[in-house]
């Protein structure tokens, strides 16, 4: 079926690969994108996670909210601890519990969060965090000071137009770096007893690989890097870049087997081409 792509915004092929009632998720042959035809006219589901949030931020100490991250977090803290300087302003889209940006603050970085849900709005500044109610980067207060960087963590599911959404995101925010992930495709499918459905609307509107998300920063005027991410023992057995070739990749599965791992999430990042400093 020729369809308008969701972040070239050119007319392409794309093979519905699931059938849902009254719609289907559709995919680019090119990177593996999936996106939904027609778009829900009610629009994204946000959960709402206010109470744990209110209890966990009541109680926060690194040692508690260390266990609390989740591995596309981590992978966030060390991707920002690995770029920025302590000090650095950080704008968080997405914010939900505000654990992630607990772990920042209790790092010295300068953090701003927004999110869609007056209830985590709410925690978060009840909890000294500067936050607004929002889910469009066009509408972040003026007085906000140009950002360093911005991270969006397993949201940018929700967004129905994301060439769109990181166009108000540039235009806004035009020198900040950009951190974001999104849940794999493949997290449910080596979970014992787990559902193995990777998100229906009006949750996911949208669903991601690497290779979608470089194209989406690249296309969006950023130098565009990308990974996967596994939790534990695989993402440390990356960093061994002594190990080669088959044998590397037979140990590999066969440690995966062995520890249950599973890929959790993908991730893309990238400076903006050609931003004024």
């Amino acid at each position: 079926m020729i369809l308008k792509h969701p972040i070239t915004g050119r007319e392409t092929h794309a093979e519905a690969v699931e059938w849902l009632p009254g719609c289907a998720y559709f995919r680019c042959g090119r990177t593996g994108l999936q996106w939904l035809e027609p778009q829900p006219i009610s629009g994204p589901v946000y959960p709402d996670f206010s109470e744990d949030a209110d209890d966990l931020l009541g109680r926060a100490t690194p040692e508690l909210i260390k266990t609390w991250l989740t591995p596309n977090e981590q992978a966030a803290l060390e991707w920002v601890r690995g770029n920025l300087s302590p000090g650095a302003e950080i704008v968080e889209l997405f914010a939900e519990t505000g654990r992630f940006a607990w772990q920042l603050r209790s790092f010295g970085y300068e953090v701003r969060l927004a999110d869609p849900l007056a209830a985590h709005v709410s925690v978060l500044r009840k909890h000294g965090f500067t936050s607004m109610q929002t889910a469009n980067p066009a509408e972040l207060p003026p007085d906000w000071s140009e950002a360093d960087a911005v991270i969006i963590l397993e949201s940018l599911v929700r967004v129905a137009q994301p060439a769109v959404f990181m166009a108000a995101l540039r235009a806004r925010l035009p020198r900040a770096q950009v951190f974001i992930t999104a849940p794999s495709l493949r997290r449910p499918l080596k979970l014992p007893g787990v559902d193995r459905r990777t998100g229906y609307p009006p949750d996911f509107l949208t669903r991601w690989t690497v290779e979608a998300l470089r194209e989406l920063l690249a296309t969006s005027g950023y130098v565009a890097h990308g990974r996967s991410i596994t939790p534990g023992m695989l993402r440390s057995l990356r960093k061994r870049r002594r190990w080669r070739g088959r044998v590397f990749v037979v140990f590999q599965v066969l440690l995966m087997i062995a520890s249950g791992e599973y890929e959790f999430s993908v991730s893309g990042w990238g400076r903006p081409r050609n931003a004024s400093t």
